[in-house]
């Protein structure tokens, strides 16, 4: 790796600092799994500046214990496996 790529929100915070390792494409997964059992993506405007970063969204419901608000309320089947999809973003976190 000898140069920054990538889309912002999807780039991990070590490309900051110049430190970069493999991880920063396991930030970059765990940001379209994120998406994915949100059923959002990773920049909503319409959020406040603190929730409208998917990361920043992540960390805080983490802080809170309130995974669960982060789960898409449209999909019957994120709503079934509820409880799977807390564990698989805990272990995430």
């Amino acid at each position: 790796m000898t140069m920054m790529r990538g889309t912002l929100g999807y780039l991990a915070t070590e490309w900051l600092s110049r430190i970069i390792t493999k991880k920063v494409d396991v930030y970059s997964f765990g940001i379209v799994i994120l998406e994915i059992l949100s059923g959002r993506s990773h920049f909503k405007a319409s959020e406040t500046e603190e929730e409208s970063i998917m990361s920043n969204l992540f960390r805080k419901k983490t802080e809170e214990g309130q995974l669960v608000d982060l789960i898409d309320n449209h999909s019957e089947d994120m709503k079934f496996y509820k409880e799977e999809l807390i564990k698989t973003m805990q272990i995430a976190a």
